[in-house]
């Protein structure tokens, strides 16, 4: 897995309490050496845990979706002198186009790798 990405996920899961241990800049006296911070929030050492959390989630975000957007429109186009988005009916396809809201057979926009 992207590294990246996993910091990502690894910090919403603390920053949600979703995970056994959150990571909470107000509360950081209260540790001890049975609960090490650095340990469990990949974003512990950073001036604003939660603001840096939320920037790489945005931009890891727009990136995955550039290159999802890239790969349809590389994969999954017919051009019949207008070009439409076209998938053969296998799940990768099937659900690139439900995450990027794609009907199979709706026309490409303009905009959709450079918008």
């Amino acid at each position: 897995m992207n590294l990246q990405f996993q910091k990502v996920i690894d910090g919403l899961e603390h920053h949600a309490g979703l995970a056994e241990w959150g990571c909470w800049q107000d509360n950081r006296e209260e540790f001890d050496e049975e609960n090490p911070p650095k340990e469990f929030c990949p974003y512990y050492d950073e001036n604003d845990c939660g603001a840096m959390l939320l920037k790489d989630a945005i931009e890891l975000l727009k990136e995955y979706d550039i290159a999802l957007r890239m790969m349809v429109y590389q994969y999954c186009i017919k051009d019949h002198g207008e070009k439409e988005f076209f998938h053969r009916y296998m799940s990768a396809g099937e659900t690139a186009f439900k995450v990027l809201g794609i009907e199979n057979g709706q026309k490409v926009p303009e905009d959709f790798i450079w918008d």
